[in-house]
């Protein structure tokens, strides 16, 4: 399943949100990175039919 993956970029999100004022850019952009790199797991998951719940026979 690819949902944890999607949990797991809300609340890298959500704490890029609440903490970004206090962080220093490079530490925003590396944040930022790792949900770009959660979303291309979830891509490449989804693409490859093991995240996407369907059954294969």
């Amino acid at each position: 399943m690819i949902y944890p993956i999607f949990i797991a970029m809300t609340a890298v999100a959500r704490l890029l949100v609440l903490q970004s004022k206090d962080m220093p850019p490079e530490k925003i952009l590396y944040e930022a990175g790792a949900i770009v790199l959660l979303a291309i797991a979830a891509t490449a998951l989804r693409a490859a039919g093991i995240g996407s719940g369907a059954k294969r026979d």
